[in-house]
């Protein structure tokens, strides 16, 4: 797969911004219609100036294939959650997501005892639950007059076996 993952720098905000617009829209309309996607864009999140203030606050990891920025995952180790998992659509089912959580999960079963929650969109939920998530619920969000759904994951570690 060839792969490298490395954090992410204010030089990757473009990128970021590409890939999070690039994967909304490239969800099945049959899943979000075209008003839902729009106001799941709404807020700048698809913009170089969204991610280069957010990218010192949230430490993104991204994965780069051949010098391209192939994705990118948020985990926010005080909270035991993942924010944002995206793979933009070329990428997609080439095993990047799966190593971004792999690699998230390496890094959060070293560091909380808490368990770990997401919530990811439909199109993401086979990959959590394929990672050992298990499915709490499902959330309806309202934004911009839309409703949007995705569903809370959550990993709990087991407890470490006694010597």
């Amino acid at each position: 797969m060839n792969l490298l993952l490395r954090p992410a720098s204010a030089a990757d905000a473009a990128a970021l911004a590409h890939i999070y617009s690039a994967a909304v829209h490239h969800i099945s309309p049959a899943l979000f219609s075209a008003a839902q996607k729009a106001a799941w864009l709404q807020g700048g999140a698809d913009t170089a100036a969204f991610w280069a203030q957010r990218i010192p606050r949230t430490r993104p990891m991204v994965a780069e294939r051949h010098g391209e920025v192939a994705g990118f995952i948020e985990y926010l180790p005080a909270e035991a959650y993942i924010d944002c998992l995206y793979v933009h659509p070329t990428h997609q089912g080439q095993g990047v997501g799966s190593a971004l959580l792999s690699h998230v999960l390496s890094l959060a079963q070293t560091q909380a005892s808490n368990p770990l929650c997401a919530d990811a969109a439909i199109t993401a939920l086979p990959l959590f639950l394929r990672h050992g998530f298990t499915l709490l619920h499902e959330n309806r969000i309202r934004r911009h007059g839309e409703i949007l759904v995705n569903y809370r994951v959550q990993k709990a570690w087991r407890p470490a076996k006694p010597s």
